[in-house]
């Protein structure tokens, strides 16, 4: 699947709006890397049916024993995720998301808190959201999702 030049435009104006907040905040980017790296792998991996959970996984990639036994497979797939075109461009919107909302200072809200306030359907929200078509990001395995004061 290629992507679409409003798909690239709109990374390429996430990215732009992310350099512009993102000066002067090393220390809050350099936390958010460390909890970004292993929900990224653990998703992806998730998509291919690995059972590895997000602590595993976090485990795996600081080169910590895992406290049951995992195929070889699991481990080589936790350090090794593969990189698909629709996979990558997700991934790097939701992370362009997370740290704009953070940022911003946003408020931040769960999806469902969101989708009761908002009086939207939930499954509505959260395929959106798999999507990116709305700002939300993951974090610990639940969907949230800034609310903007300018």
């Amino acid at each position: 699947m290629a992507t679409t030049n409003p798909v690239k435009n709109a990374i390429k104006d996430l990215k732009a709006e992310y350099d512009r907040l993102a000066q002067g905040k090393e220390s809050l980017l350099a936390i958010i890397d460390e909890a970004e790296l292993s929900e990224s792998v653990f998703n992806s991996n998730a998509i291919e049916n690995s059972t590895l959970t997000l602590k595993e996984t976090e485990r795996i990639l600081l080169e910590m024993e895992v406290s049951r036994h995992v195929s070889v497979r699991e481990v080589f797939e936790a350090k090794n995720a593969k990189t698909m075109e629709k996979i990558v461009t997700i991934a790097l919107t939701e992370s362009l998301h997370k740290r704009i909302t953070y940022l911003r200072g946003e408020k931040i809200t769960t999806l469902a808190d969101c989708a009761k306030k908002g009086r939207k359907s939930i499954n509505t929200l959260l395929n959106a959201a798999r999507r990116q078509t709305i700002p939300a990001f993951r974090e610990k395995g639940v969907w949230k999702i800034g609310v903007y004061n300018p």
